[in-house]
Order: C-alpha cells, then structure tokens, then sequence
C-alpha cells in the first residue's frame, strides 16, 4: 500500500498539530524564555573602534600582531631616519569606495557587472 503525497503530508501536519495543541503552553513560553537567555550574549559585544581591515578581518592572537609589536618596541619608527624594511609601520593601502553615478531613475548601478569590475581593475593598477 502506497500512501499519497497529499496524504503523508496531511498526516505530518495532523500529528504536529496534535502535539502543538498538546503542549502549547511549553511552546509558547519557551521560545520567549530562550530569546531572553540569549539575547544576552549582547552584553558581551564590544564596541568596534577601527576600520582598518588588517585589525577588523584577522582575529586577536594572529601572529603578525605579536611580530609588529615587536618590532616596534626594538626598533621604534623615526621618521628622520631611513630604516631598510622598516617600511611595515607605514599604511601601504588605502580604502576606496567606489560606486557609479546615480541614474534619476534607476539608482546607481551594480558595481559587479563586468563592465565596472574591469573599470576598476583597470583604476586599480
């Protein structure tokens, strides 16, 4: 005997009726009490201070962390002075935003069409 899809599905969803009828008190409240219990793991989010996506994108014991502080202890940057190598402490990138211009109508326009990627690349190098 083969059961029909309709069927199954109907039987799926009469069951979990059944015990949502069943324990409905449970399934009302535990929800509210498991968001109030995890929504306190906001507390704990920090306030991020920085923008520089060496600091934002690499987590906090990443050991070019550990190398930069080090160096730079023993070997302070003096800007009188050229250091071979020394060139780690200075920011060698900057951050572009780039977007297309604002049609009227239409808004701006998607940044990941080819045409505009290869711009970019092309602004890139």
């Amino acid at each position: 005997m083969t059961i029909s899809f309709d069927s199954l599905v109907q039987q799926l969803f009469y069951r979990w009726g059944s015990i949502v009828y069943r324990y409905r008190f449970v399934l009302f409240v535990a929800p509210i009490l498991l968001t109030i219990a995890l929504s306190f793991g906001f507390l704990f989010i920090k306030k991020q201070t920085t923008i520089d996506p060496e600091y934002v994108f690499s987590p906090k014991n990443a050991q070019w962390r550990y190398e930069k502080k080090v160096l730079s202890e023993h070997w302070p940057l003096n800007e009188q002075e050229f250091w071979p190598g020394k060139s780690y402490d200075y920011k060698g990138y900057i951050d572009i935003i780039a977007a297309g211009i604002k049609h009227p109508k239409f808004g701006r326009p998607n940044m990941l069409v080819l045409k505009y990627l290869d711009e970019l690349e092309r602004i890139n190098q």
